[in-house]
């Protein structure tokens, strides 16, 4: 009697009309868990029904991802209505089984940050796509042109990279700074489609209070991170760049700490798994919460927008659901395809979309076309992965883990390049040589070329997923300061610093070919100088403050020519011609005036005027003839003048350069003579367990120097690999590269072992390109046919053979091999 007369007051607490619907929802939710079989399909009373029935918040999640959200055809209206009743109901029938007697818990509290996701959709897609905080801050962080923004906090792209993957991490995740300081990069998983998923588990504080307690896991948090189709808001893109940044340094500017060491085990293993996402100032260490809350308010207020310091570094009223250890490993224990879907990388799927930015509705969404990225270009990017792939089973369980991480960022990082080229090519990204070669410029022009024509005004790619495109024109109102382009293009001015010129350009204002030719050629120049400078000053035995300074008055100095350079038009130099005209002019002028003045030439003087009077009907073109041969005389004479002065003045300054350069040098190997001076070389690629850093980039006669081939090679395969792929302990060099940068000189001492190598490579190339043979099936027939050689199977044999045939059969590899 008495759970009837509880049944009767819970029941009456609703409307009928309300009572009709919490039973329809109900039903409907014994129907799928049925359909899951998660409930057996017999028959059983009403009351045994409900006694037994299961419940608890991950499965009312299910239910809703799988009938609320995926399977209606209807628009976005409603959706935020229907899940709050969907979830009303079920409460409703939870309190109906308690009554009978059911022993399941059901977080309520879970469930309200559920239909709290939704509401933060529905306000989020009214929002109007480019006031939103991610799209501005990232895009002035990604500028390099920031010169109102302090120096202090970001010197370079590392520090605003360092930054960036802060604030994406907390506007994607929503984790407070607690949380975000405990994700280590070993923590971080390559998920399904793409997404980068960890999981912030929160540990018992037993060991705390009862000696040698094991260490437990009391909670679980599942997050995913997706890419995003523009490149300067993806999260992922900017922890490749900076980690990219921070493995190998700031050519010229700052030393990286290097590329992990996988290898390592025990202790030195430990090293690089407990690395922070982002380093503070010691390599272990996230930086300190002062540190960068004295970033979000440099940079908010930089931006112009509204800051709150709650908002970034305390908890979230919207976080990713936290789940018990039990309740985590008994509902992830059992998977199936539906959970899968429903729960990809163990995060609920409505949370896996809205919290990225992306309709939970229609995942169909546009994203960017994504062009399969060369393999060639790949390899010269984090260099080590492959090297690490070739040893991929002498690899712990983390490591392979990590690989495979960087592989996604990797690949994510060489697709958006050319974008970023496009609209930041001085970032500091692209000091690195690697970027500079031929390969990558082109690639760079032709994604350019193929998805973003001349006369386009919409940047190919949606502001975050579900929000319209952006145009060229607000993506430039979005910036502080002006957005720099590369040679043979102009300064666009920002809204805020003036109003952007019209998408029309004059005939006047077309850069001729010859011209961009020259701009080019003259950075080049101006480049390289500066670049030879900084070397020497890197290398200088000096202050580190002192070494510091220098180097940053040298790039000041090469932003400014840059500037300079980028900005000017071939009509300058017409205007330069006639100021020039006019100045001459006025010299002549002055002269005149002089000559009257102190009556150096009165016998000319009077002569002239003499003549002056007695033709004053006379030919007018003698007097014009006359005045032009004065102006040449006299402008050939200021320009002989300039130009001895010019000189004087290059070479004396030639001279105390020289002069400096050389007491530098000289003062530097003298006390590097001293035995207790001398320091430890470093590694081109050190290890993580020195905290030093990568040496600066080595000089063409270095690469000469320590350049050498590997004797020891057994296999076709390492050949190929050392012929093309760089190696990092070889300041990133190969056989190919080495050919195309130095000549011949670089292998005069081991050329017997080139020359043989060479034969080998060019069969390798005859059956890839010439017969289309697959890569690895080459491999395997040239390896056949060096077994087959009847003067042994060492690859000199197989050199031998490929020489023989090559003299014998008119300089050609053709019918070496017949059963192809």
């Amino acid at each position: 009697m008495e759970r009837e007369e509880e049944l009767r007051k819970l029941v009456d607490s609703v409307s009928p009309r309300t009572a009709h619907q919490y039973r329809s929802y109900g039903d409907r939710f014994v129907r799928w868990l049925r359909e899951r079989e998660v409930l057996g399909r017999g028959d059983v009373e009403e009351e045994v029904l409900y006694r037994e029935l299961p419940f608890s918040s991950q499965l009312v999640h299910w239910f809703l991802v799988e009938t609320v959200v995926r399977d209606r055809d209807d628009g976005d209206e409603g959706r935020v209505a229907s899940v709050r009743k969907v979830v009303s109901s079920l409460k409703f029938l939870y309190r109906v089984c308690v009554v009978h007697g059911n022993k399941s818990k059901l977080d309520e509290k879970y469930l309200e940050n559920v239909v709290r996701l939704y509401s933060s959709w529905e306000s989020c897609r009214g929002v109007r796509e480019t006031s939103l905080p991610v799209v501005k801050v990232s895009l002035n962080l990604w500028n390099c042109y920031t010169e109102t923004l302090s120096e202090k906090y970001f010197k370079t792209g590392l520090e605003r990279l360092r930054f960036l993957v802060d604030f994406h991490f907390r506007v994607y995740t929503n984790l407070c700074y607690e949380q975000r300081a405990s994700v280590k990069l070993g923590d971080l998983q390559s998920g399904v489609a793409g997404a980068v998923c960890f999981d912030v588990k929160t540990w018992s504080s037993l060991p705390g209070y009862v000696r040698d307690a094991p260490r437990q896991v009391r909670a679980h948090t599942p997050v995913a991170i997706q890419s995003q189709g523009l490149p300067f808001v993806c999260p992922l893109t900017s922890l490749a760049a900076y980690l990219y940044l921070r493995f190998y340094g700031v050519c010229s500017v700052t030393k990286g700490d290097g590329f992990p060491n996988l290898l390592a085990s025990g202790e030195e293993a430990a090293v690089w798994r407990e690395l922070p996402l982002i380093r503070g100032k010691s390599l272990s260490d996230y930086p300190r919460e002062e540190t960068l809350s004295n970033y979000y308010s440099t940079v908010f207020r930089y931006c112009h927008l509204p800051y709150k310091r709650r908002e970034y570094f305390n908890r979230s009223n919207l976080e990713y659901p936290t789940l018990s250890n039990q309740v985590f490993e008994e509902f992830f224990q059992h998977g199936s395809s539906a959970k899968a879907s429903a729960f990809p990388n163990n995060v609920p799927f409505d949370f896996y979309q809205i919290m990225n930015f992306r309709s939970p509705y229609r995942c169909e969404e546009g994203k960017a076309d994504e062009t399969e990225v060369p393999q060639g270009l790949l390899v010269q990017v984090f260099p080590e992965i492959e090297q690490y792939k070739r040893k991929y089973e002498q690899l712990s369980a983390e490591a392979k883990q990590f690989l495979r991480l960087m592989e996604r960022l990797r690949d994510r990082l060489v697709l958006n390049l050319p974008w970023i080229h496009k609209f930041f090519p001085q970032h500091d990204l692209f000091r690195d040589p690697i970027f500079q070669n031929a390969d990558f410029q082109s690639y760079f022009h032709q994604i350019i070329g193929t998805h973003l024509g001349n006369d386009s005004e919409v940047v190919p790619f949606d502001v975050l997923p579900g929000f319209e495109r952006l145009t060229q024109g607000a993506f430039q109102d979005l910036l502080m300061e002006p957005l720099k382009v590369g040679p043979g293009s102009r300064t666009v001015q920002t809204s805020a610093n003036g109003s952007a010129p019209s998408s029309g350009l004059g005939t006047d204002e077309v850069l001729s070919k010859t011209y961009q030719f020259v701009q080019y050629q003259t950075l080049t120049n101006f480049q390289m100088l500066l670049s030879s400078l900084s070397s020497i000053f890197d290398k200088l035995d000096m202050k580190k403050s002192s070494r510091e300074f220098m180097i940053h008055q040298l790039n000041l100095l090469q932003d400014t020519i840059s500037e300079n350079i980028n900005i000017s038009k071939p009509q300058d130099v017409a205007e330069y011609l006639k100021k020039e005209e006019q100045t001459t002019e006025e010299v002549n002028k002055d002269q005149r005036k002089r000559k009257q003045n102190n009556g150096l030439f009165a016998i000319d003087d009077e002569q002239q005027d003499e003549s002056e009077e007695e033709d004053t009907n006379g030919d007018d073109l003698l007097q014009e003839e006359l005045k032009f041969m004065v102006n040449e005389l006299v402008g050939d004479r200021v320009r002989s003048t300039m130009k001895l002065q010019m000189d004087h003045w290059e070479a004396k300054i030639q001279e105390m350069i020289t002069k400096t350069v050389k007491d530098e040098i000289a003062k530097a190997f003298a006390q590097n003579e001293q035995p207790n001076r001398k320091k430890p070389r470093l590694s081109a690629t050190p290890s993580l367990t020195n905290n030093q850093s990568t040496s600066s980039i080595a000089t063409p006669t270095d690469t000469m120097e320590n350049f050498k081939m590997n004797a020891d090679l057994t296999t076709v395969e390492d050949i190929i690999l050392e012929w093309f792929t760089p190696n990092p302990n070889m300041n990133n060099q190969c056989v190919h590269s080495m050919n195309k940068s130095h000549g011949k000189e670089w292998r005069k001492d081991f050329e017997k072992l080139y020359k043989e190598r060479k034969l080998i490579v060019e069969f390798y190339i005859f059956l890839v390109n010439q017969k289309e043979v697959d890569r690895y099936e080459a491999v395997a027939i040239s390896e056949r046919l060096r077994d087959a050689s009847p003067e042994g199977n060492t690859l000199s044999s197989l050199a031998q053979l490929l020489r023989d045939w090559k003299k014998d059969h008119n300089n050609s590899f053709e019918g070496l091999v017949k059963d192809l």
